[in-house]
C-alpha cells in the first residue's frame, strides 16, 4: 500500500466537516502521468496509423513493383514467342 501524506481534519467524520479520510482511497487514485511523454506516444500513434492507411491506399514497395514488372514483361515475351503467324 502507498503512503499519503494526510491533511489535517482529515478524519472527522462528523456532519459538520463531511470530509471522508483519504486512506480508504488512496487505491483509486489514479496514476501520475507526464503530458509531454503521453502527446508525444500519441503523436507517434497516429503517425503509425496513417503509415499503414497510406501503404494500404497507395501500393507497395518500388522493388515489389519492378519484380511484378519484370515478371509481367517476361510472361509477354513468352506467350509473343508462342504466336503464330497467319
Amino acid at each position: 500500500m502507498t503512503r499519503l501524506t494526510i491533511r489535517p481534519g482529515a478524519f472527522s467524520f462528523g456532519r459538520r466537516t463531511g470530509i471522508l479520510p483519504l486512506w480508504r482511497y488512496a487505491d483509486h487514485m489514479a496514476d501520475i502521468i507526464n503530458l509531454n511523454q503521453f502527446r508525444k506516444t500519441k503523436a507517434k500513434a497516429d503517425k503509425k496509423a496513417q503509415a499503414d492507411q497510406n501503404a494500404i491506399t497507395f501500393g507497395r514497395k518500388k522493388a515489389d513493383k519492378q519484380l511484378d514488372r519484370a515478371r509481367k514483361d517476361q510472361d509477354d515475351s513468352r506467350l509473343e514467342g508462342h504466336k503464330q503467324d497467319d
